[in-house]
């Protein structure tokens, strides 16, 4: 600590001192006028405690009552937050896009086995049919990527329409907020 930091301490606390001094004797100075003049000054006595116990003491009219809210929704039940409903759109966005990658990946590979040609040499009795197996293996997975598709889609309309009814708009559902 330097000798300047040092210097503006004292001269800080002297101020201090100045004015408390300054107040005190203005306050001596009240009370000799109000004892001159004779006149009744409001005093009050009692324990500050109990003239405010909840909060400051304060002069007029107290405030109406606020209304008593109403019971609490259960946990989980009532209106989901804007978070919410942008995380379970963006998880259901994620989803749709993967399942319709693996669409198009299973239908070009369907597409390509219909159009390679029969292999070369003798066919093995042993073998059976692959191909025809593998194209129906295919075609099943085709049918139940659409139909998971097409319930995820659901799903997301659903949840989409159940924000907005919640009170939010479109564009904030959707992340681009108000601008």
């Amino acid at each position: 600590m330097g000798v300047c930091h040092s210097f503006h301490l004292v001269l800080l606390w002297v101020l201090a001192a100045q004015s408390l001094a300054d107040v005190a004797s203005r306050e001596a100075e009240r009370r000799e006028r109000v004892d001159s003049e004779e006149r009744a000054e409001r005093v009050i006595d009692g324990d500050p405690a109990l003239w405010a116990p909840g909060g400051n003491v304060t002069r007029g009219t107290p405030p109406a009552p606020a209304p008593v809210p109403g019971p609490l929704p259960p946990a989980g039940e009532g209106l989901k937050s804007l978070r919410h409903y942008q995380n379970a759109l963006r998880k259901l966005d994620q989803a749709i896009r993967r399942e319709e990658r693996q669409l198009a990946l299973r239908r070009e590979r369907l597409e390509a086995g219909r159009r390679s040609l029969p292999g070369s040499g003798p066919l093995d009795p042993r073998a059976g049919n692959r191909r025809a197996d593998a194209r129906a293996r295919l075609e099943a997975e085709v049918g139940e990527i659409g139909e998971k598709l097409g319930e995820l889609r659901r799903e997301r309309a659903e949840c989409y329409d159940e924000g907005k009814r919640a009170g939010y708009l479109p564009g904030e559902l959707d992340g681009r907020g108000i601008r």
